[in-house]
């Protein structure tokens, strides 16, 4: 096989947004098998009891300039706990000029959640175990959104095998930004099942190992979970 064409596009991705409450649920329920009304109280909880994040009932993944001044301190309240290095990290650096969560139309009575200053206050040790985990995806979810881009290069190659045109497709990544500051079993860091592929130019001359024909059959929808409803809700709720 011959490399007759090869195409590089520099690409990147925006860190994702700051939650409203259903997409914590359904976070809350992939993570941690949580229930929507499970994660509900835990929230509550949250705000009611300890004080440490915002209104939770919200349906804005939004903030407002009038809360951008206020970031720095919460990043400094989440550095506190397992988040001490990367939430450091960030307040040592001035934020971007201009933030993807930030947009005062798409903010009507509440914002999106994020941690108050009294998170700083808080003894994590003392906290349930529900309510730590879904303190750690607010507090961590906050960290990623005000990362730099996911930057890489798409790579296309076509190879001329015996006449027939081949394809293949693959990233490098040129800078993981926010990517490396996602928790490992975060669903928007393994979103993308991309290969790496090796440097090739035009020309170069490659062997075919080998070859092989997979067959398999198309599976029925799976059932639904806790997650479904959640998110058909949330879908006719913007219709």
């Amino acid at each position: 096989a011959q490399a007759e064409q090869i195409k590089r596009t520099p690409k990147k991705k925006q860190p994702p947004l700051l939650y409203d409450l259903t997409e914590l649920q359904r976070d809350a329920n992939k993570q941690y098998n949580y229930t929507a009304k499970e994660t509900l109280n835990i929230m509550q909880r949250l705000y009611e009891n300890h004080k440490v994040l915002t209104y939770p009932r919200t349906d804005s993944r939004y903030l407002s300039q009038d809360i951008v001044p206020t970031i720095k301190e919460r990043l400094k309240a989440c550095s506190v706990g397992p988040y001490r290095k990367i939430a450091g990290t960030l307040i040592n650096r001035p934020l971007a000029q201009k933030m993807a969560f930030v947009d005062n139309s798409k903010v009507s009575d509440h914002h999106a959640i994020i941690p108050t200053r009294e998170l700083q206050k808080c003894n994590l040790s003392e906290l349930p175990k529900g309510e730590l985990a879904i303190l750690q995806l607010i507090s961590n979810r906050l960290c990623v959104a005000v990362g730099d881009p996911h930057r890489y290069a798409e790579t296309v190659i076509e190879l001329d095998c015996g006449g027939t045109v081949f394809s293949t497709k693959g990233k490098t990544v040129v800078q993981d930004g926010w990517k490396a500051l996602v928790q490992k079993n975060d669903s928007t860091k393994s979103d993308e099942n991309v290969q790496t592929l090796p440097s090739v130019s035009v020309g170069d001359e490659m062997t075919v190992s080998g070859t092989e024909i997979k067959e398999g059959k198309t599976s029925p929808p799976k059932h639904f979970t806790e997650d479904t409803p959640v998110s058909y809700t949330h879908l006719r709720a913007h219709e």
